[in-house]
């Protein structure tokens, strides 16, 4: 009877042992999209800010809008969380009567492409674009 009782609490055991084991788990993925920012100052010929010019970003293949900002009163602005990739950045000064211009500029994984931007009335902006250090 005693062997018999052994028997149970062990075969119980392994019934329990086996049960927490083998039971069907929770696995999670995560995709990790690696990004970076474009970052950098509008000024005009005088070296002083211009705010309220916007940059648009657009995908380079089909043109669709990816992401805009607007400068602030310091001339700054930043567009955070694009996917690596090149992209059509477009200054567009509009309101502030200065021209205009469009380049083609690269995000690489995990990091911040300065672009800053000098304007003019009569020449299109000239463009500066260098990474960040971080």
């Amino acid at each position: 009877m005693a062997e018999r009782a052994g028997r149970l609490i062990l075969s119980s055991f392994l019934i329990l042992f086996a049960a927490t084991i083998l039971r069907p788990t929770e696995i999670r993925a995560e995709v990790l999209f690696e990004t970076g920012d474009f970052i950098g100052t509008v000024l005009d010929q005088k070296g002083s800010p211009v705010p309220g010019v916007e940059i648009f970003v657009q995908d380079i293949i089909d043109g669709r809008p990816i992401a805009s900002a607007v400068t602030d009163e310091l001339g700054t602005y930043q567009i955070p969380s694009l996917g690596e990739g090149e992209y059509r950045l477009t200054l567009d000064p509009r309101s502030t009567g200065f021209q205009g211009q469009t380049i083609v500029a690269e995000i690489s994984a995990s990091g911040s492409l300065i672009v800053d931007w000098r304007v003019s009335f009569k020449a299109p902006a000239r463009t500066i674009a260098t990474p960040a250090i971080a």
